[in-house]
């Protein structure tokens, strides 16, 4: 019981993840307008070295993928979130249209400023829209958070997600006691 109070103090002061998250390399941030417009995007590589490298943010808990198709939950790869690669991709609209369905089925009802955002965007993007600006081709392949415009957090990080990670990790899969807080929990 004391493992889990220590825990959740590391992770209030940013020391380790909450519940439901992980730390990803996450390389880019679109910032949308409030009705889903991509206007700018955010370079969050850091130099190391002398080569630009992605940022270890605290995201969504990764999906486990092998050779399905498993989009991440606010946050994604290039193929997954805008429908491009910079390779062939053999099934990259099929990644895109897995990501959009899960969103907008999940944000339908959302009524947080980012979230209307990241959905109305979803609603209207069409995969060719990549090659106009604010997007270049170092995003391609890249792991991509959203921003709101004039908002100083990522969408991902709003009280509104956090609950919805929160409300998706207490019901998904089978449920037993924890053996290190008593409380009943997902089986992972």
């Amino acid at each position: 019981h004391a493992l889990d109070g220590y825990y959740g103090r590391r992770a209030a002061r940013g020391e380790a993840e909450a519940p439901g998250f992980s730390r990803e390399k996450i390389s880019f941030a679109i910032v949308l307008s409030a009705d889903g417009q991509p206007v700018d995007r955010i370079d969050l590589r850091e130099m190391s070295g002398k080569k630009l490298v992605p940022r270890l943010l605290d995201v969504p808990a990764a999906e486990k993928r092998t050779v399905g198709i498993a989009p991440n939950l606010l946050w994604d790869k290039s193929a997954y979130v805008l429908g491009r690669t910079a390779g062939p991709g053999r099934r990259t609209a099929e990644e895109h249209a897995a990501f959009r369905e899960r969103h907008l089925n999940l944000l339908a009802d959302a009524t947080d400023s980012g979230l209307v955002a990241l959905r109305r965007f979803l609603e209207a993007w069409v995969p060719d829209r990549f090659d106009a600006p604010p997007f270049d081709a170092a995003m391609l392949d890249a792991n991509v958070v959203f921003r709101l415009q004039g908002v100083a957090g990522f969408v991902h990080d709003s009280a509104a997600a956090r609950q919805i990670v929160e409300t998706r990790s207490a019901t998904d899969g089978p449920r037993g006691i924890c053996l290190v807080s008593g409380h009943d929990a997902p089986v992972q």
